[in-house]
């Protein structure tokens, strides 16, 4: 497993998955750090994140010497890039992936709320609950953002054989709706993080 706590916040699920003797599971990720070959500026830095290149460009390598048999990778679908970024930069790590992989899944980017996920679903009373309803901790999982990253991660794996696209968002948003809780369970942690 390989990128940022996007990526991470999908271990439950691939622990469960890869839990045999046969499989041993592996987490290299960086908060805030996206598995695409370009730089940004990190706002709580002020400046651009170098230690995220440096780090995805060894993450890279160490994958690449292990030669494993999958990689799962993933990130958020916040970053500042333009399209000509997330294209290229994810089709380099692809590449560079390509020759020591068997296969790639690449994780679509999990939707984002504008607001806590976490707080809005804490209970409030039956008299808020009653004014606001259900639709108050809720909201629309496609964001021009979010649909066009989506497309450009698609665009960018297309011409490689070995990767797949994972799209989780409809189990993560029945229905495109994205909800703070689900049957009485907490989906999101926060405003991104399951």
């Amino acid at each position: 497993l390989i990128g940022d706590s996007k990526a991470a916040h999908w271990f439950p699920a691939y622990r469960q998955i890869f839990d045999s003797p046969q499989w041993r599971f592996l987490v290299i990720t960086k908060s805030a750090c996206p598995m695409v070959d370009a730089p940004y500026v990190a706002l709580p830095l002020r400046r651009e994140y170098t230690e995220c290149a440096r780090w995805r460009e060894e993450a890279v390598r160490k994958v690449i010497a292990m030669r494993p048999d999958v990689v799962i990778m993933g990130e958020s679908v916040t970053y500042p890039f333009t399209k000509n970024q997330w294209v290229s930069g994810t089709k380099q790590v692809l590449d560079d992936l390509k020759g020591s992989v068997g296969r790639v899944y690449l994780m679509l980017p999990t939707p984002e709320l504008s607001f806590n996920g976490r707080l809005c679903a804490e209970p409030r009373g039956r008299f808020y609950a009653a004014l606001t309803g259900q639709s108050h901790c809720s909201e629309n999982a496609h964001t021009a953002q979010f649909d066009n990253v989506t497309r450009w991660l698609i665009a960018a794996a297309t011409p490689f054989t070995n990767v797949q696209i994972v799209d989780m968002t409809n189990q993560v948003c029945p229905g495109a709706l994205c909800r703070s809780e689900i049957d009485g369970k907490i989906v999101f942690s926060d405003a991104g993080h399951m």
